[in-house]
């Protein structure tokens, strides 16, 4: 998805569908991960309660990151079945930390949740190793 993302003569990034798409699956991650890192400094400090809020909001934007970004991917048609292998595996994983968490009475484990968001988005950015020309043959 990345690798469509066209860069002008300059360098520059023109606004289009497509840099809009990973701007937004982008900033939805900032947010998971900006939720957790509250928790974490809550539950450091032993305001347990506050900080399993900002957890189980974490895990759910965990979730809206997973459906942004196979939402673009089917969009834009780039998805392989190797892509959709490794988003069926980081959505089994967010189902069962969030399952995991909930079992035992404890908020999910968001970390983890970002921490595969991250895999995720390091794995669908694989595209931007790719040498342009090498797109053109494909």
């Amino acid at each position: 998805m990345l690798a469509r993302v066209p860069v002008d003569a300059k360098g520059q990034f023109p606004v289009n569908a497509h840099l809009v798409s990973a701007l937004a699956a982008g900033f939805l991650f900032f947010n998971q991960a900006l939720f957790w890192v509250f928790g974490a400094l809550l539950a450091h400090q032993g305001r347990l309660a506050l900080a399993a809020r900002f957890f189980w909001i974490s895990a759910g934007v965990a979730f809206a990151v997973w459906c942004a970004v196979g939402f673009v991917q089917w969009r834009e048609r780039v998805a392989r079945v190797s892509d959709f292998a490794v988003m069926l595996a980081v959505l089994g994983l967010h189902v069962w930390l969030v399952l995991a968490g909930a079992g035992a009475g404890a908020p999910p484990r968001a970390w983890a949740m970002a921490l595969a968001n991250a895999a995720l988005a390091a794995w669908i950015s694989r595209g931007l190793l790719r040498r342009p020309g090498r797109l053109m043959q494909e």
